[in-house]
């Protein structure tokens, strides 16, 4: 199969498909317990059915940006930027309110906002200059 990221890049879109799908199955099924790392008292009903509604966003994201890295071409990842990239500055500044608003600040929330932030820079670079990251002689 032909790549037409380079490894370091395919590595970290790789590396957050995982996590994303990692934390939606978390979500899903324990989302009592997922909350609990953000907040002291997790109220029973709407956010942990809120939770659990993210958590199947989360999940689709995951699958496309799997199914990307394995047969998507450098024109939907183009095209798929601008999303992206909104996402991981919502998710930053959703993380830092939260935290602002008596949320915890522990390794599960800092961790996040160091993951999209991450994320964020990769995207970002390949945005403002679509061939960085791209290898020569990639199929368009």
């Amino acid at each position: 199969m032909k790549h037409f990221f380079s490894r370091p890049l395919r590595l970290v879109v790789a590396t957050e498909a995982i996590v994303t799908a990692l934390s939606a199955v978390y979500a899903f099924v324990a989302p009592e317990q997922m909350a609990a790392q953000f907040i002291d008292e997790v109220p029973p009903g709407p956010v942990v059915d809120l939770l659990v509604w993210a958590a199947a966003s989360w999940m689709a994201i995951a699958i496309i940006e799997g199914y990307l890295l394995w047969k998507g071409t450098v024109h939907t990842w183009r095209a798929m930027l601008p999303g992206l990239l909104v996402g991981d500055v919502l998710h930053v500044a959703g993380q830092a309110m939260m935290i602002a608003h008596g949320g915890k600040t522990t390794p599960a929330a800092l961790s996040g906002m160091v993951f999209a932030t991450l994320y964020f820079c990769a995207r970002l670079a390949i945005f403002i200059e679509p061939s960085r990251g791209v290898l020569p002689n990639s199929p368009e």
